[in-house]
């Protein structure tokens, strides 16, 4: 098993730089993307391993014991998401000196977000701040229960 995921480390680090260099931004992002999920993923199954050696646990039936530690994991999971949706992009735009609602051109993230504003005809600046404070309050709220 180690040597699987240290081939994935590797693999999906290089290859992705190496397809920016050459231009293919949107494959090179979307190979990132696949790394950086991984990536997470394996680090909060880490975090809560010790939910399965747990004594509060030992009661429960195998079908409990799995319902909870899935619904554990994936809160966990999904509150990590929202507060990183809700803060990546102003901590990002306030360190590279853009307007703290500047939404990029170069991923395929920001292409939909553009999209998305042009479309609606939405002023960015209210909806996006809105919203990611409501991604931020359900992401804090989740991994703090």
């Amino acid at each position: 098993m180690n040597i699987i995921l240290a081939l994935f480390l590797v693999i999906f680090e290089s290859i992705p730089e190496a397809l920016a260099d050459r231009g293919r931004k949107r494959l090179s992002g979307s190979l990132e993307f696949v790394y950086r999920a991984v990536v997470t993923i394996l680090v909060f199954a880490w975090a809560n391993q010790n939910v399965i050696g747990s004594n509060a646990y030992v009661e429960l039936s195998l079908f409990e014991f799995l319902l909870n530690f899935i619904l554990n994991y994936w809160t966990v999971l999904v509150g990590y998401l929202l507060l990183r949706f809700a803060l990546f992009d102003y901590l990002y735009n306030l360190t590279v000196g853009e307007k703290l609602f500047y939404i990029g051109t170069t991923k395929l993230y920001d292409e939909i977000w553009q999209s998305f504003f042009r479309w609606t005809k939405f002023p960015p600046e209210h909806f996006w701040g809105m919203f990611k404070f409501i991604a931020l309050l359900i992401g804090i709220t989740l991994l703090v229960r």
